[in-house]
């Protein structure tokens, strides 16, 4: 028997951690898991301890890739960067780019309520995520690459 899509939404946001890029880059890999041990360090995480975390991305990081823009911008700069050709980075199998079979919740299918839920228990990880975006752009390599264009 395969989960309803409001069953499906319903586990994800019982099982979904508060802030779980934050806590990993915070508290590391111990925070996850099932061990009822480990349960405090999954709890008040503080803002400070991300920003911090983000900090220290900044003094040791040249770049952070997002998963929403690795094949056009990730993938490539390191093609680039390496190979003197970005589009070796540009033409990478795309796999479950767009799943369709039971059991994915989709974006435009999530209830207001569930992605609200989801949206409260992430602000830290939005805050981080939008960092980077500001942060780490495509035009700060232009002058130290040449310039990422396919070939």
């Amino acid at each position: 028997r395969h989960m309803s899509h409001e069953e499906l939404e319903q586990v994800i946001a019982k099982v979904s951690y508060q802030d779980p890029q934050c806590l990993f880059l915070a508290r590391g890999e111990r925070t996850f898991g099932d061990n009822p041990e480990l349960k405090p360090l999954r709890q008040n995480l503080k803002r400070m301890e991300c920003q911090q975390v983000y900090q220290s991305l900044q003094r040791s990081m040249d770049w952070i890739g997002r998963t929403d823009t690795l094949s056009t911008e990730t993938f490539p700069l390191l093609a680039s960067i390496m190979f003197k050709n970005a589009s070796l980075g540009m033409n990478l199998p795309r796999i479950n780019t767009a799943p369709e079979e039971k059991g994915f919740v989709k974006l435009k299918e999530i209830k207001d309520k569930t992605r609200q839920a989801l949206e409260r228990i992430s602000q830290l990880d939005q805050e981080l995520y939008h960092r980077v975006v500001q942060d780490y752009t495509m035009d700060q390599w232009l002058n130290y690459t040449a310039p990422i264009t396919s070939t």
